[in-house]
């Protein structure tokens, strides 16, 4: 006669056969469906199922001979675990995760202006400051000459409409690589000609609107890249500082050329 198992208790044997059957497959087999219906199932024998875990629970031979109720049972091979540690890496999670934490470039004050700088690469510490040094040189000659040399005069404003097209083409370039914070919009774009179209007017115009368009033009371009996303806070220390000398000697040539 066939007994029946409690299935409150289903889970917890089933999870106790699947062990036993993993450690010794032929014995738990055996105990299932006993040595006459081993014996009797040769080759064609069916695999594992469930049917033989409520057969052990109902002891022995019990499980009736029907192909009906193997049929509808699951195999215990879908249960099989791979001993085989597997390499392929864990699938990534798919909530929500954090984004890695960057350094805030927009943590630029002017009261830790000389402590942000200290992180500047060495060659633009040096190739920065370095090209103060002509306008430096050409406001000194006009301070100590007390007088108009229009050479001078020339000289300075035309390596100042040099830097100041440098200056708006540096955000041209920052704006294309694909990384970039900047996207390569019209804003940006439109911007990084503006300092090379006032450099040009400052070669055109007569010497004392030319140094004013170069004055407007270094303190425009500074006000934009110091409120730039994405600049890293030594650079705009540095641009700051920079544009504060550049625009100090142009306003030096200014008012030594008005005298």
């Amino acid at each position: 006669m066939f007994r029946f198992f409690n299935p409150a208790t289903h889970e917890a044997s089933s999870l106790l056969l699947k062990v036993s059957a993993l450690r010794n497959p032929t014995k738990y087999f055996t105990s299932a469906f006993g040595p006459s219906s081993l014996l009797r199932a040769g080759p064609s024998a069916p695999s594992l199922t469930a049917a033989a875990r409520l057969t052990l629970l109902g002891g022995g031979d019990r499980l009736p001979k029907t192909n009906t109720l193997l049929a509808s049972c699951t195999p215990l091979r879908h249960y099989a675990v791979d001993p085989k540690p597997s390499d392929e890496p864990a699938p990534a999670a798919t909530g929500d995760t954090p984004a890695p934490e960057v350094d805030d470039e927009d943590q630029f004050e002017l009261s830790n202006i000389f402590t942000s700088l200290r992180a500047a690469p060495l060659p633009a510490m040096f190739l920065g400051f370095g090209g103060l040094v002509p306008f430096t040189a050409l406001t000194g000659v006009l301070l100590y000459q007390q007088q108009y040399i229009p050479e001078v005069v020339f000289a300075q404003i035309a390596y100042g409409a040099t830097i100041l097209s440098f200056v708006g083409g540096a955000r041209w370039g920052f704006t294309i690589p694909k990384t970039s914070a900047a996207a390569p919009s019209w804003w940006n774009l439109v911007y990084s000609v503006t300092p090379p179209g006032l450099a040009w007017m400052g070669l055109v115009l007569p010497v004392q609107e030319a140094l004013v368009t170069l004055i407007f033009g270094f303190s425009y371009a500074a006000l934009l890249d110091v409120s730039m996303t994405g600049y890293p806070a030594w650079f705009k220390s540095m641009r700051t500082l920079l544009t504060t000398g550049v625009v100090g000697l142009l306003l030096l040539s200014l008012f030594g050329v008005q005298d």
